[in-house]
């Protein structure tokens, strides 16, 4: 990943992966959720707010159903979880305003973090924080990156 090897370079920064952290919210958090699975030697920590679970497959994905899409065999890789942390987020009120497969955000949101929990992340290492009157927008966003 050569972002990240700019940003050592760059910045004063630990490259250990318990010390770097990728995050992202809706499409991106589904991107941090992601780069779980295929840079876990760069990565061991995860935001996810508001993440996109509700995308075609992803849930099948993360139960480790094998995804076939224009010729090409997707498989959940094992990802050894005892040093890797994860936030996840969500709002209670995501979605339900859709018509589309995105009134399924909250359901699909707590199915995903139980399939964290069979990936055998720690107990202390795997967070969901939820927000009764939470939205799918910026301004929460922002907020639960700040705390």
């Amino acid at each position: 990943m050569q972002r990240h090897k700019l940003t050592v370079k760059d910045y004063a920064s630990n490259p250990e992966p318990s010390h770097t952290a990728i995050s992202g919210c809706s499409l991106g958090g589904l991107v941090s959720i992601f780069a779980s699975y295929y840079y876990p030697e760069v990565f061991h920590q995860y935001i996810s707010l508001s993440a996109s679970f509700w995308y075609e497959d992803v849930l099948h994905y993360l139960q480790g159903e094998k995804i076939e899409r224009q010729g090409n065999i997707h498989l959940k890789p094992t990802v050894n979880r005892q040093n890797h942390q994860l936030y996840l987020y969500d709002g209670e009120l995501e979605g339900i305003y859709k018509e589309t497969i995105q009134k399924h955000m909250v359901d699909y949101t707590k199915k995903a973090h139980l399939e964290f929990i069979k990936e055998g992340y720690l107990e202390s290492n795997l967070l969901f924080g939820s927000d009764p009157k939470g939205t799918h927008d910026d301004l929460l966003f922002f907020i639960h990156l700040l705390l």
